[in-house]
């Protein structure tokens, strides 16, 4: 089930998955077990796709959908440091 909820990511008006506007500035969010978990709002949406891929990488692991799939190590230490 986990797999199949993050199997498609809902890309926004933004163009990234988990991202949307929100004045002028960009709103992270994912979807955890059927719930919706807000992750804050940023200055940019790269900075606001990129906490989420660091959430999809904390909640789904292996089955993570990625913004940008080449930064999964950078993710990874991320998540190691916290």
């Amino acid at each position: 089930s986990e797999s199949a909820a993050n199997r498609l990511g809902r890309i926004g008006e933004s163009g990234l998955i988990g991202v949307r506007p929100s004045g002028k500035r960009f709103r992270a969010s994912i979807g955890i077990n059927g719930e919706h978990l807000g992750l804050g709002s940023f200055n940019t949406a790269i900075d606001a796709a990129i906490a989420r891929d660091i959430a999809a990488l904390k909640y789904h692991g292996e089955f993570a959908v990625f913004n940008f799939p080449e930064r999964i190590e950078e993710y990874r230490k991320e998540l190691e440091g916290k």
